[in-house]
């Protein structure tokens, strides 16, 4: 059984703090993911959510960094808006994915962003 944690970072702080743990009956994982849950309707004002630093540690203890994500958004019919956006950005001398709802959508759901 494998066993894995998502933290996140206080940028303020430098605190991190662990929101889930995984674990499966499996020694690697393959296509992590991350998401937001915004419960807003598509023409309230714009939520945005960023992520920076994404990487794995390997068994052994090596951190790989994510050089990529692929990009998916919820279907109108499934509940999700047409206006919700990913664009990659400058973050403190790196790189950032960032969400924005209530704004134009230029990428296709399965665009990948490369970081």
């Amino acid at each position: 059984q494998g066993g894995w944690r998502a933290t996140i970072t206080d940028l303020s702080t430098g605190i991190d703090t662990a929101i889930r743990d995984l674990w499966v009956e499996a020694d690697h994982l393959t296509d992590p993911m991350v998401w937001s849950e915004v419960f807003a309707p598509c023409d309230a004002e714009p939520v945005v959510v960023e992520w920076s630093d994404l990487e794995a540690q390997t068994t052994d203890g090596r951190r790989l960094a994510a050089s990529g994500v692929r990009a998916n958004f919820q279907t109108v019919n499934d509940g999700g808006c047409s206006n919700t956006n990913a664009t990659v950005m400058e973050n403190n001398g790196g790189k950032a994915i960032r969400q924005i709802t209530n704004a134009a959508r230029t990428l296709d759901a399965g665009a990948t962003i490369a970081v």
